[in-house]
């Protein structure tokens, strides 16, 4: 009787360690498991936020490819002659201020310049 009382003691010891070593088994697939998922959804974000970086180094880049070009003055030229319908001064159309510093006074060329000098009476200098 004393052999099967040991065999049965032994067989209880042999179980219990099988459960411990299970439980143990479990609970680290279980540990990686989570661990995994939260890796990737770490990963699952950083892929997100690295598309929305290249989507804003790509809008930034087209931004700043529209300010070059709108800084050229041909372009600047082109649009005040298009949609404005601007376009160069013609020689008679410019007139020129000179200002005396001496005696603070001002006085116009050019076309324009002249005829407001008549008018005002300051062409009479």
């Amino acid at each position: 009787m004393s052999v099967k009382k040991s065999t049965k003691k032994s067989n209880r010891h042999l179980k219990i360690w099988y459960f411990l070593y299970s439980l143990a088994i479990l609970l680290s697939i279980l540990f990686l498991l989570m661990n995994y998922s939260k890796i990737n959804a770490l990963n699952f974000e950083l892929n997100n936020s690295n598309a929305i970086i290249k989507e804003k180094t790509n809008t930034q880049m087209d931004l700043q490819a529209k300010i070059e070009f709108m800084k050229r003055d041909h372009e600047i030229v082109s649009e005040a002659q298009s949609k404005l319908g601007m376009d160069y001064a013609k020689d008679s159309q410019i007139y020129y201020i000179s200002v005396d510093t001496e005696n603070n006074e001002s006085t116009q060329t050019g076309v324009l310049g002249t005829l407001f000098n008549t008018i005002t009476g300051m062409g009479d200098n």
